[in-house]
């Protein structure tokens, strides 16, 4: 494929990327919560505890932001810090009863949140979809 039929192709990634996880904020906004904190909490509610480090590979952003995302939760109320006994460095995140609740309310909300995929692209058209983004993700890794 050549450079000019690639360039509106990514152009449309990046617009359309900004444009979901806009959607996805506005739409979470009502529930108190962000993107990136329900995904720490999904994370967490399948594999706590994890550290900083754990989380931010997970997630594949820095440790930096990890950070943040996980002192806003803290201050929820919606996961814990657990320092390691032997060694104070060491921290652990764990989610809360509280978050476990917060994570089911957004999951029964889910039909609400992701309507706009449900209503507008067939079954068909969804796992297609699919297949792309997953051969896409396969080529990035």
């Amino acid at each position: 494929m050549q450079e000019q039929e690639c360039q509106p192709i990514a152009i449309s990634i990046i617009l359309a990327s900004r444009q979901i996880r806009n959607y996805f904020s506005q739409k979470l906004r009502p529930f108190n919560i962000g993107f990136e904190q329900i995904g720490i909490l999904a994370i967490l509610e399948q594999q706590s505890p994890l550290n900083i480090t754990e989380l931010s590979h997970i997630i594949l952003k820095d440790k930096a932001t990890i950070s943040r995302t996980i002192e806003s939760l803290c201050k929820k109320n919606f996961v814990k810090k657990i320092q390691n006994k032997e060694d104070n460095r060491i921290t652990k995140i764990s989610i809360t009863p509280k978050g476990i609740k917060k994570l089911a309310v957004i999951k029964q909300n889910k039909e609400m949140i992701v309507d706009v995929f449900f209503q507008n692209i067939s079954d068909a058209e969804k796992k297609e979809f699919l297949r792309i983004l997953e051969k896409i993700i396969g080529a990035l890794n």
